[in-house]
Formats: structure tokens, sequence, C-alpha cells
């Protein structure tokens, strides 16, 4: 029931977005992945440029992914959701790297 009112708490909302970025993220890259192969496949003949069309595929498929995950973020805080900073779940806060001492 609290997830069909959308007021649910701010943890299970940041999970169900996680989990959303997460699959995504491994459909959106194998997606890539395997069109750069295919179409390397095509059009070239040397492995090495094959490879690299397959991996430009790949990393194009996980600028889309972090892109959609991140306008997913920004559109659940805009909506009024505040999700718990990193700093404020980590006991004792979170260890900042000191500078060298004098």
């Amino acid at each position: 029931a609290q997830a069909m009112s959308g007021k649910g708490r701010p943890e299970d909302e940041i999970l169900s977005i996680g989990d959303r970025c997460v699959q995504r993220t491994v459909f959106r890259f194998f997606g890539g992945l395997a069109s750069g192969a295919v179409i390397g496949l095509l059009i070239f003949r040397r492995s090495g440029s094959r490879l690299f069309l397959a991996g430009l595929g790949g990393g194009v498929g996980l600028g889309n992914a972090y892109s959609a995950c991140q306008l997913d973020l920004h559109e659940a805080e805009k909506a009024g959701r505040k999700f718990p900073r990193l700093s404020t779940l980590v006991p004792g806060g979170i260890p900042v790297a000191q500078g060298p001492r004098a």
C-alpha cells in the first residue's frame, strides 16, 4: 500500500531507483556491446577495429544508463523527496583524509 501511494520510506525509494539503475546499466551496456560487435563484424575486417567498435558501443550504453539514472534521482528530489546523505548513514561520519602534518 505504501508503494502505491508514493509515500514510502526514502530508503526504500532510493533502493528502488538503485535497482532500476543497475538493471538499466546492465541491459544498456551489453546491448551497446552487442550492437557494436555486430556492426563491427559487418563493416570492418580487422579484429582491432571490431573490438574498438564493440567497446565504443558498450561505453555509449554505460553513459546513456548513467544519464538516465542521474535524471531519475533529480526528478525524485524535485518531487520533494529527501534522500539521506551518505554522511548520515555511516556511524561516526565519513572519515576525511587529512593533509600532511607539519
